[in-house]
Formats: C-alpha cells, structure tokens, sequence
C-alpha cells in the first residue's frame, strides 16, 4: 500500500511539472515535451527505488505501469481489463472507463469511473451467480460492497460509490 501512495504521489509531482499552456510557441512545446519526458524519467527512477529496485517503472504521459519481478504490473490510468487467467474468472465489466488496474498471478484489482449504478447493480447479480460461497452484502441508495468466495478458492470484493466501481479478486494462500 505504501509504495501505491508514493506511486501516486510521484506521479501526480511528474504531471505538476509538465504544466500546460494555451499559447506557446513552438520553442516552449518543445521545452514542455522535454520537461514532461525529464519529469518522467525522474519518477520512474524514484519508484524504481521505492521499490527496492526490483520493478521496470513506465510512465508515458497519462498511463504508468508497475512491473514487479513476479509478473505482477500495476497501471493507473490504464483503460484495459487485464488479461491474467485470474481475471478471466469473472466476466469483463463493460461500462464506465477504466481508470487503474492491478494485475498478478494472486491479484487483480480494476478501478472503474463513470459507472451507472444500474450497470453496476446489473454486474453484481452476475458476479453472484459464481462467487456465492461465504457471501456478506452491504447496500444503501448510492453504495454497495459485495465479498464471496466461489467453487475456486477464489476472493471477490466488489465495491460500488459514487459511480465508481472496484473489483478484487485474491486466491487463498
């Protein structure tokens, strides 16, 4: 969790640098493009060393990738499912936009933005056709979380506020 937060800090210190403008000439674009690339390269190095130097650090522009040297890739910004074979164990969430995925051998964790909760409420009666084993359920006008376990061993926590949507999936230890 900590190298998350300091992953975020760092990247929310590169786009700070970047900085935007409306008129610039062309000199100052190419400033900007350098600075952005020189922030960049500076917040890679410094998750690279967060992390104890055993993870290959990507920023590019809006998009970060995490890869640790178990396979796992942790992104933000990212707008794509993950394709790990433990996200194949719940089908694909089609609505709303992709705003952070974490995926792993033991891990997925996807963030999604703009959900309807209808969409969401609709995901949920699926999820619950697999994953109904020691299930516990929280609701409220605007919010629901959702944790079971299925036939599989695996854990689901599935979580809906304000449009937002977040599904983990663990397997057990």
């Amino acid at each position: 969790m900590k190298r998350l937060i300091v992953f975020i800090l760092i990247l929310a210190f590169a786009a700070s640098l970047a900085g935007c403008g409306a008129k610039k000439s062309l000199t100052e674009k190419v400033e900007d493009a350098a600075a952005e690339k020189a922030a960049e390269a500076i917040a890679e190095k410094a998750l690279e060393k967060s992390a104890g130097g055993d993870a290959d650090v990507d920023i590019d522009g809006e998009n970060a990738a995490i890869k640790g040297e178990d396979g796992s890739v942790l992104t933000v910004g990212e707008s794509e499912w993950p394709k790990s074979e433990l996200a194949k164990s719940v089908p694909e969430f089609k609505s709303g936009k992709i705003t952070g995925a974490y995926d792993s051998e033991n891990y997925i964790m996807v963030t999604l933005e703009e959900v309807e909760k209808a969409d969401a409420d609709a995901y949920l009666e699926k999820i619950k056709e697999d994953f109904d084993q020691e299930a516990t359920e929280n609701t409220a006008d605007d919010y629901f979380s959702y944790g079971a376990k299925n036939e599989d061993g695996l854990n689901l926590l599935l979580l809906y506020s304000d449009s937002t949507l977040t599904l983990t999936i663990t397997k057990e230890s």
